[in-house]
């Protein structure tokens, strides 16, 4: 079994194994549940020019430009919450992210108006935060923390573009693990719990060495988002 399943198999173990005796007098110190929201998430890229020689021998120069533009996506999992004002929550979340950049495609020599693409980026993720948080009267929360992400699954157009330009295996550009940081605020309602969060990559989703082009470019991308939940304590 590989490493990207084994550890979130042995977080839920931990998870549910850890029993409700860290109740005390002054409330309980141990409180776990599930949450399911929604995911707003944009892709940063770096911008790069390059140029491809297409099959008539015209140069053609390509332009990958970020054009801002957010994607909707699914959030869900369990979390776990240790302490009482000051407190540890660990979760095991699968998230759904994406966001979508421009390639614009326009003659060497034409001077035409560029041609342009807009190419989508999806990915399926077992995310792991590991937040440090304050709450406030047991009411209000703030939070951050750092987060490790694992790609599960890869969909949009992104691997069928980028293919006509690259020589790596596209299927290979997403088994790392990315490392990013959630920072929010949340709200105790009883059981129920709002969370609004910033999530933020420090490491690249994607690296491709674009080879069959006439320069030394990289695809690299960024995953940003916002996240709204709504949770519910079992235990």
């Amino acid at each position: 079994m590989g490493m990207k399943k084994l550890i979130p198999i042995l977080l839920v173990a931990l998870l549910f194994a850890l029993p409700s005796a860290h109740a005390q007098k002054k409330g309980k110190a141990f409180h776990s549940g599930v949450r399911l929201g929604a995911n707003f998430s944009n892709l940063q890229i770096k911008d790069a020019e390059f140029s491809v020689t297409n099959p008539v021998g015209s140069l053609i120069i390509n332009q990958f430009k970020e054009n801002g533009s957010y994607s909707t996506g699914l959030v869900g999992g369990i979390w776990m919450r240790i302490g009482r004002g000051f407190y540890i929550q660990p979760e095991i979340l699968v998230s759904a992210k994406g966001g979508t950049f421009d390639l614009l495609q326009s003659s060497a020599t034409s001077g035409t108006i560029p041609q342009k693409i807009q190419v989508d980026f999806k990915t399926t993720n077992i995310d792991l935060p590991f937040l440090v948080g304050i709450s406030l009267k047991r009411i209000v929360r703030v939070y951050a923390g750092p987060l490790a992400s694992f790609s599960i699954s890869e969909g949009g157009k992104l691997g069928e573009t980028l293919q006509v330009y690259s020589n790596q295996s596209l299927d290979k550009t997403l088994e790392d693990a990315v490392f990013g940081y959630q920072a929010g605020v949340g709200l105790d309602l009883k059981r129920f719990k709002i969370d609004v969060r910033y999530e933020g990559s420090l490491t690249d989703v994607s690296v491709i060495k674009l080879d069959k082009v006439n320069s030394d470019t990289r695809f690299t991308s960024k995953t940003n988002l916002w996240q709204v939940t709504l949770g519910y304590e079992i235990f």
